[in-house]
């Protein structure tokens, strides 16, 4: 079929060789089978608990990105990332969200905290061809609907938060015209301006994620 957007993605070592996710007019790519940490962890958002259901980490064993779910809020996917996520992590984290979202007709919305990312990442140009010709195009062919995103309190990541709301507002108008389809909400969400002390402010974080989730259940 003629499609749209036909990314190819730049990384397939940890995909299905033989199982697609067919994204129809926003491309394809092969699945990423799920990796968990044993026992699952927890996190607890207003009285809702979520549990992770993939991870990524690097090389030095630093996690970069985790995802959950929630039985009580089975509508929303919470993202954590953290430390120097590179392309690579991006992309794969990425396409486990699509991925997420295309089996799973029931989310609707997306948490993606940011807090503890400490890297420019929103620098690389092949990031921003990856969101803008991937990542966008299936989020919004998929039909998401709210996407609250939480600032890093790390002074490189809260550069690319801004750079990416920038990116977000820029960008979207066109995706959702080629696609024909409804553009989500987009809500960012600020803690501070930088860490203090090199310590992000656990209370300010627990706050942003309830109001995400208090937004998200608002739409």
């Amino acid at each position: 079929m003629n499609r749209t957007f036909d990314y190819q993605r730049k990384f397939r070592l940890n995909r299905s060789p033989d199982r697609i996710i067919d994204l129809g007019n926003a491309g394809m790519f092969n699945e990423i089978p799920c990796v968990n940490c044993e026992p699952p962890e927890e996190i607890s958002i207003i009285g809702c608990m979520f549990h992770s259901v993939h991870m990524i980490g690097s090389p030095n064993n630093k996690r970069i990105f985790t995802a959950y779910r929630s039985e009580e809020e089975p509508g929303v996917l919470l993202t954590v990332w953290q430390e120097i996520p590179f392309y690579l992590h991006i992309e794969e984290g990425g396409d486990v969200m699509l991925q997420i979202l295309h089996n799973d007709k029931r989310v609707e919305h997306f948490i993606v905290d940011n807090s503890f990312v400490r890297s420019p990442w929103m620098a690389q140009q092949k990031t921003i061809d990856y969101l803008k010709n991937a990542w966008l195009p299936g989020l919004i062919e998929l039909g998401l609907k709210g996407f609250c995103h939480i600032q890093s309190g790390k002074l490189l990541g809260k550069l690319s938060f801004d750079k990416f709301g920038d990116f977000i507002e820029s960008t979207m108008s066109d995706i959702v015209k080629k696609l024909d389809k409804k553009p989500f909400r987009y809500f960012p969400i600020r803690t501070s301006e930088t860490e203090a002390g090199g310590v992000i402010d656990v209370k300010l974080r627990d706050s942003a994620m309830a109001e995400a989730l208090q937004i998200l259940k608002s739409i």
